[in-house]
């Protein structure tokens, strides 16, 4: 882990970390209250948002779709597209779990599709489209040793983001408002733009803290221990092969961070215990 992770780790930077924490804790408990209000919350959010986008939730989803097929072709034509079998059952049946649990979000949730594809590449990456469109490249599972739990951390997050349409705020704060029907400019096509939004820029700062928010409680519900979020960070550091970990780049951490995800998942603790037992697991 890096300088700054290791900081929190000294004297008065723990002390500092640890009342942070508590605070966190404190603060996240009292305001969540009847399953964490999580309907509620989905609500209010589609409606600021609903006051912010500046082209419709279908011409995103028609712009990602083209995106991601344009991917999927150059994965089938080089002949790396989906080629461990294995892998592939491992990361649709940990997407499965997500999916289901991501109905109390929103009403649409499950007809998202929730689409999972892997490609044989060195990156240590995964990405979500609008519309559940996922990517993983399988440098993420072979270049780490992430558990399932670690990897539904990391999918719930990218999922998050999709399921908050955090895409679509981007392309109105990139575009002026009328520079050009639905998105995109002149010289550049819907489905580029859909790629460069979700793959080639570090996500703002709210956006983030959205995601972990939620993508911690997706986990819960699904069935899976949400201190993984913590942990995550630290097992893609280690990764095998640095040079090739895109998603951490995308996502640096840091000791507030930490801190907060660290409070997240003892906020959602009971969401996973309920959860556990429901489905049986000791």
């Amino acid at each position: 882990m890096n300088a700054r992770f290791k900081s929190i780790q000294s004297g008065s930077s723990r002390r500092a970390f640890r009342a942070l924490l508590a605070g966190l804790i404190l603060f996240e408990m009292a305001a969540c209250s009847s399953q964490f209000g999580a309907r509620q919350r989905a609500h209010e959010l589609e409606r600021q948002r609903t006051e912010r986008f500046r082209m419709s939730q279908a011409q995103m989803l028609q712009a990602s779709a083209s995106s991601y097929e344009q991917v999927l072709q150059a994965a089938r034509v080089r002949g790396d597209l989906n080629q461990d079998a294995r892998a592939l059952r491992r990361l649709q049946g940990i997407v499965e779990r997500l999916a289901a649990a991501s109905a109390g979000y929103r009403a649409d949730a499950p007809s998202l599709g929730w689409t999972v594809n892997l490609i044989e590449s060195q990156a240590v990456d995964a990405w979500c489209m609008p519309g559940g469109l996922i990517m993983v490249y399988s440098g993420l599972l072979s270049n780490t040793d992430l558990t399932d739990d670690e990897l539904a951390a990391l999918l719930a997050h990218d999922m998050a983001h999709a399921l908050l349409e955090h895409a679509r705020e981007r392309v109105a704060a990139r575009f002026e408002p009328g520079l050009l029907e639905g998105m995109g400019r002149d010289d550049a096509e819907p489905s580029q733009v859909a790629y460069e939004i979700v793959v080639g820029v570090i996500a703002a700062r709210p956006h983030e803290t959205e995601a972990d928010r939620l993508g911690v409680e997706l986990s819960a519900r699904a069935g899976f221990d949400p201190m993984a979020a913590v942990t995550l960070f630290s097992t893609l550091d280690r990764a095998r092969v640095k040079a090739t970990a895109e998603w951490i780049r995308r996502h640096p951490m840091a000791p507030e961070r930490q801190a907060f995800l660290t409070a997240q998942a003892a906020r959602v603790k009971p969401l996973f215990e309920q959860a556990q037992t429901s489905s049986g697991t000791p």
